[in-house]
């Protein structure tokens, strides 16, 4: 759903189906099985690259109407509860200056030169996932309502945010406010807020025990408790984290680690598969007299990752790959669909540098 294209020059609002519940097709045979088209069906397809070459098939998920859809934005963060989907804030293109473009209404910068991040949002989103018609002759697509426009937390992207204990929790996160100058002002959060509808929502904290932080993620255990790690923090220079904590209702956090064995970053993956806690890829950049972390020409300096590592208590972690098929990246998701048979594990998306390549592969791991 959403998200950055290239050079951040483009935010979207789209979203995806797979259309073959993780049965792999081949391209050749895209046609075959990826839905065309159809006027009952209006639904575009394209095939996303996954393990051994194979592909799995996605289809665009329209809205009813134009604007009955989310604004286009990155880095916002999502949730499932109850069998609705919820989108949460995030960061959009907003201001800009001679450098980033001219004005313009759409979410795309038109020019050259780099389009910076500059304005966060905190609007709060959900759809039940289903096909609807908007009345008589329309087309049925996805309805995304608006839940609230002020749920009381500030406006922010890069947070994280999960379903746990029947609620919605949004934890940290940054918030971009452009200044006059045309710098960006970036202010970073450790508070936790709650929802069990996703329009009332409750302060659990406003200063957690973990430091403020951005990029950072949150795995629920399903013993009953939440698993954060990393993250990334900027003030004078960039601080990146590598420690892990813990909490049975995201209110008081107990420290596993304050050093895992796996290196510090930020906008890595984590997920909770087959009885193990996993951290998969991300960022980090460290500034030396041959290296610096500024953004330049909309391309971010530093390392992508893509090792694997997993534990079974979120203190002792073992390296299960220095190097996954999949190429190093930041910004990816993962996630477990268990299913009749089967537990499969995903990894879908990401970037490598802000350049022209975001990802929109998509890999599995198969557990029968």
């Amino acid at each position: 759903m959403g998200g950055i294209g290239s050079r951040t020059r483009t935010f979207f609002n789209d979203v995806w189906v797979e259309t073959t519940n993780g049965m792999a097709c081949y391209p050749s045979e895209a046609t075959d099985v990826c839905t065309a088209p159809t006027a009952d069906a209006p639904l575009s397809s394209s095939c996303a690259f996954a393990r051994n070459g194979t592909a799995l098939c996605w289809n665009s998920a329209p809205a009813t109407t134009v604007n009955n859809t989310f604004t286009p934005r990155g880095f916002f963060g999502y949730a499932v509860l109850s069998g609705d989907i919820y989108i949460l804030g995030g960061h959009r293109l907003r201001g800009w200056t001679a450098e980033k473009g001219p004005p313009a209404s759409s979410p795309s910068c038109l020019s050259g030169g780099s389009c910076q991040l500059d304005d966060s949002i905190n609007d709060v989103w959900m759809t039940d996932g289903q096909a609807h018609a908007a009345g008589p002759g329309t087309v049925a697509g996805v309805v995304w309502q608006l839940v609230t426009a002020s749920p009381g937390w500030v406006a922010r992207g890069r947070a994280a945010t999960v379903a746990f204990n029947n609620r919605l929790f949004i934890m940290g996160g940054e918030r971009l406010v452009l200044q006059a100058s045309g710098g960006t002002l970036t202010t970073y959060f450790n508070d936790v807020w709650s929802s069990t509808d996703g329009l009332n929502w409750e302060l659990e904290t406003n200063t957690a025990a973990w430091s403020a932080r951005s990029g950072h993620a949150v795995t629920v255990d399903p013993s009953g408790g939440l698993v954060l790690s990393g993250g990334r923090f900027f003030s004078d220079q960039d601080t990146y984290y590598n420690d892990v904590w813990r909490s049975s209702d995201g209110v008081s956090w107990n420290l596993l680690t304050a050093a895992a064995s796996w290196a510090p970053r930020w906008m890595h993956a984590g997920m909770y598969f087959k009885s193990q806690f996993y951290v998969l890829g991300g960022h980090y950049c460290t500034n030396s007299p041959g290296q610096s972390c500024s953004v330049v020409g909309g391309i971010l300096p530093g390392t992508f990752l893509n090792d694997v590592w997993t534990s079974r208590d979120g203190i002792v972690w073992a390296l299960s790959t220095q190097s996954a098929e999949w190429s190093p990246r930041a910004g990816h998701t993962a996630l477990v669909v268990e299913g009749s048979g089967s537990t499969r594990a995903w990894l879908v998306g990401g970037f490598q540098g802000w350049a022209e390549n975001p990802g929109n592969d998509t890999w599995a791991v198969f557990v029968i």
